[in-house]
């Protein structure tokens, strides 16, 4: 990553000076306010463990429709209702098998597509005649587990997500707490070293004398880029900085994160567009 460039000082400066000259504060970190990072963290946390006990259910129905490979008979005097729907490359299929005076729910979910022409037969374990299931159902497993997998890993990145942003949170309310201080008012400008590889921002900062990570959800189009991103997806943003420490915050090109009037943002806006044009 290439050193900011000496030049810009000048423009902060400039833009300082568009800074309502009285006491403002921090709202949030630029990803909406602590109440509703609580909300989408309790979401996370909750969503994850959904996603795995029906990973678990799908892995058992799989993993007993694998002992029926080759190893099946047809039951003739069975009785199969339900349809198949295929959506793009995922077919989705909701049987009812009535055998014996009972039903037998079957639900799979696989990757691709389910033959208009393809006949399916209820059949049942040779050495385990209760593993009741159908061909379809059998002859899919290999796509169901690829599937199931995927949920599986779907449900672990859910978690560690929510995580994050719980581990985030007691960072994010000290920055605030650090930046609202009026001893360390009026705010400076300067630019921070981020990481915008995906939906949201990265960047280190010093709370309390020590440097931490923070991760934000501001993409790319929602800070304002100071410099081209390199070929790792690091670029230089504009941010505001506390007056006594290292503490700094990215502003987003909407300057939602902080708290000042329509006509206050509009004119910061024009400042920070006249020497940092998007």
């Amino acid at each position: 990553m290439h050193a900011p460039d000496p030049n810009w000082n000048q423009a902060f400066n400039a833009i300082e000076q568009a800074l309502p000259q009285r006491h403002i504060v921090i709202k949030n970190a630029g990803d909406g306010g602590i109440f509703n990072q609580l909300i989408i963290i309790v979401a996370l946390l909750l969503l994850s463990p959904f996603l795995f006990v029906n990973f678990l259910g799908d892995f058992k129905d799989i993993s007993a429709d694998k002992k029926l490979k080759d190893n099946y008979v047809v039951l003739e005097d069975a009785a199969l209702r339900g349809d198949c729907k295929i959506r793009k490359f995922f077919s989705s299929c909701d049987l009812t098998i009535h055998h014996n005076g009972q039903d037998i729910e079957k639900k799979i979910n696989f990757v691709g597509k389910v033959s208009e022409n393809k006949e399916v037969e209820v059949i049942a374990q040779k050495d385990d005649p209760n593993n009741i299931s159908t061909t379809i159902a059998v002859d899919s497993t290999t796509n169901r587990t690829i599937l199931t997998i995927g949920f599986l890993i779907v449900s672990a990145l859910t978690f560690a997500w929510g995580v994050i942003m719980a581990l985030n949170l007691p960072k994010k309310g000290r920055i605030k707490k650090i930046m609202n201080d009026p001893a360390n008012q009026p705010w400076q400008f300067t630019a921070v070293d981020v990481d915008c590889s995906g939906e949201c921002m990265e960047f280190t900062t010093n709370v309390d004398g020590k440097d931490k990570k923070l991760i934000v959800q501001i993409d790319k189009q929602q800070s304002i880029l100071l410099s081209e991103m390199d070929d790792e997806s690091h670029a230089w943003v504009l941010a505001i900085k506390a007056k006594n420490t290292n503490t700094a915050l990215p502003l987003t090109t909407s300057l939602r994160n902080i708290d000042i009037t329509a006509t206050e943002k509009a004119q910061l806006q024009a400042e920070i567009n006249r020497h940092f044009p998007n």
